[in-house]
């Protein structure tokens, strides 16, 4: 018998607030401590490693304006796909797709930057980032419909 028949996930429906709330804590507590092994087993103190993670990350203004940034970026990826993982897609290049209109956001400015008025080269910016975005989502897309 094959794991895939011995293991199902289905969508746990009626479980109160409180429970949600301690299955998410539990499943933090599990993650931090799975790591805490493997740090271990390379031979760091955890906890050292995850005070320096806290306070590199919080400890000025500006390292602290920068994780902020990350999570904004992070947290509107996770909105957008969350669309599709609602229709059953599975999406995983979502962060990708982001870079990829980053670049081709930033050839604009580049290239167009002193040739076009400001207003028409933000349209411009936009429109070649969703382009790019779009195109880097099509071609796996292409390979899943076929």
């Amino acid at each position: 018998m094959s794991i895939a028949n011995r293991v199902h996930i289905t969508k746990r429906t009626g479980a109160s607030g409180g429970a949600q709330l301690a299955s998410r804590l539990v499943a933090i507590v599990v993650a931090l401590a799975a790591s805490g092994l493997v740090m271990l087993f390379m031979g760091y103190h955890p906890l050292e490693i995850f005070g320096k993670i806290i306070t590199s990350s919080l400890s000025t203004y500006s390292r602290f304006g920068e994780t902020m940034n990350k999570t904004i970026l992070l947290t509107m990826l996770s909105l957008g796909i969350s669309v599709a993982f609602r229709m059953k897609f599975w999406n995983i290049g979502a962060e990708g797709q982001v870079l990829i209109g980053c670049l081709a956001t930033a050839a604009c400015m580049i290239c167009l930057g002193d040739k076009v008025p400001g207003g028409v080269l933000i349209l411009l910016m936009i429109l070649a980032s969703i382009a790019a975005g779009a195109l880097w989502g099509f071609l796996p897309a292409i390979f899943k419909a076929k």
